[in-house]
Order: C-alpha cells, then structure tokens, then sequence
C-alpha cells in the first residue's frame, strides 16, 4: 500500500458550512474525519524533520517518544501528533484492561473528568482501532492529542 493511498484512507479534508448535530456527534468519536496525517516525515518538537527509513513506511508506522507527524486540520493549521488520543467515557472503566481488549497502548488517566489517554502500537492502524470503538456506547468522545508547534515551548 502506497504512502498516498494511507492518507486518504483515513482522512477526509473539507468541511462546508455548519455542523448538524448528527455531524457534531460522528465527529466526536471520528476525529481522523477531519484531519489529514502526513505520513512523508517524522518530526521533533521543533518541527524539525526526523529521517525515516524505508522499510518503516511498508507495513508499519512506529512513532517512538519525541517522535510526531504532521496534521493538517480544518483550519489549515500544522499541528504535531505523537499518535496518542484521549477517550472521554460516558462510565469510567479500568483503563489497563480497556487497551488490551482494544489492543492499545494504556498512556496515561485523568479519571477525575473520565478520560483515558491512549496510543496504538502502529500509527497505521489508528483509523481501524477507531472504526472499532466508535461504536461502544460508553465512548463520549474521541480527540487526537495534538501540539502546535508554534506555541509549544519544551
């Protein structure tokens, strides 16, 4: 599978008008809907490309710490993607044995407001992981953790 065909696959990139409340609802838990992810480069904090192997882009896609991906959203805006997203849940489960069931990595939990941060093992997969969850009642929203680069300081 090509480079290009992965980004459309998982992207879409226009928005028109205003949001219906069905559309509002679909998007909370389809955040991929409206952003595209460049995967041609890594990058740091600084926005700095990182090299990437060939045989990185054939079957799978790891995002190591410090390491991101460029995300283009509706705005037009760059934003940073380091492959995490946070799950705001309607009734908050046991967050270690939610991502085994779901094969996810388990990031980090702010309980007090419901929400689990989570990560997939290969970025490749993120469309399908959340094609799977969007569906489970219990799942409020689904937001991809992203930094903008021009604002973060590290």
């Amino acid at each position: 599978m090509s480079n290009e065909n992965i980004v459309k696959s998982i992207s879409i990139t226009n928005i028109d008008g205003d949001f219906s409340r069905f559309e509002r609802d679909n998007y909370r838990k389809d955040p991929l809907k409206f952003y595209l992810i460049d995967f041609s480069n890594k990058y740091n904090y600084e926005f700095k490309s990182i090299a990437i192997p060939d045989s990185t882009l054939r079957k799978e896609f790891i995002l190591e710490t410090g390491e991101f991906l460029k995300v283009t959203g509706p705005d037009n805006n760059e934003q940073l993607f380091n492959g995490s997203f946070s799950i705001q849940f309607k009734s908050l489960p046991n967050f270690e044995n939610y991502a085994v069931q779901n094969d996810l990595i388990f990031v980090t939990s702010l309980s007090d407001i419901n929400i689990g941060v989570f990560k997939v093992r290969n970025i490749f997969e993120l469309s399908t992981v959340f094609d799977q969850i969007k569906d489970d009642s219990n799942i409020e929203s689904i937001e991809l953790n992203l930094v903008n680069p021009n604002i973060y300081k590290h």
